[in-house]
């Protein structure tokens, strides 16, 4: 059993290190919105390390600004700029607070402000995983990232733990249906195993010591793939 295991997400991992952040389809261009920012599907265009971003108020209001593309996750502010002109122009940007962002799609990653028991914890972290059970990361580093790595930092060396060089802080949040749980450092092998305790597979590797906490994009792969059947990870 314990052999099975441990290929099983080994190769998870390996696959994890392709993965970019869960994306959504994209939507028709609306009209431009209040802020006068002209509408358009997900882009993958930077100018200057800005990217349009789609952004949701917790009331449901929609607004389209440019963000850093460089970011694995906000914390505390998020800066912004309203027109491609402001970018260009490079003055100081304007700035938002998290607390007023409930989710926010950037270059096809779908970020959303954590929320634990009812209490907002002033972040807004990527979705990694989806499937059965949902994986999001905020991940702090000492350097912005250029955009068109951000894919390749999440799922790889940052996430999967083959790395970390600058970095500062990370958490892991996972949800199961409406339900978000943070990870915790401490007692990380009772809680997983506990929040994991349907899959046999998944257990005996986190009691084995198999996986950490720097794992859990695998962890969390391997948990999807069981219950799924499925050979890839679900998106």
């Amino acid at each position: 059993m314990l052999k099975p295991v441990h290929f099983f997400l080994l190769g998870a991992l390996s696959a994890g290190m392709g993965l970019t952040a869960s994306a959504q389809a994209p939507s028709p261009a609306p009209e431009p919105d209040s802020l006068g920012v002209a509408s358009e599907p997900d882009s993958l265009r930077l100018i200057k390390g800005f990217g349009l971003a789609s952004i949701t108020e917790p009331d449901g209001k929609t607004h389209r600004v440019y963000v850093p593309a460089g970011m694995l996750g906000f914390v505390g502010m998020l800066p912004f700029y309203r027109r491609e002109e402001e970018i260009r122009a490079f003055g100081q940007p304007w700035s938002i607070s998290v607390d007023k962002v409930q989710t926010m799609r950037l270059r096809g990653v779908h970020y959303e402000h954590m929320v634990v028991k009812g209490k907002r914890k002033h972040l807004l972290a990527a979705r990694v995983a989806n499937g059965p059970v949902e994986l999001f990361n905020y991940t702090e580093v000492t350097n912005v990232l250029p955009g068109g790595l951000v894919g390749a930092a999440v799922a790889g060396a940052v996430l999967a733990g083959t790395g970390g060089a600058g970095i500062a802080e990370r958490r892991w949040y996972v949800r199961r249906g409406t339900e978000l749980v943070q990870v915790q450092r401490t007692g990380f092998i009772e809680q997983m195993s506990a929040y994991f305790q349907d899959d046999p597979a998944t257990v005996t590797a986190l009691i084995q010591q198999q996986v950490h906490y720097p794992d859990m994009l695998a962890i969390v792969q391997a948990y999807n793939q069981h219950k799924l059947g499925a050979p890839g990870a679900a998106r």
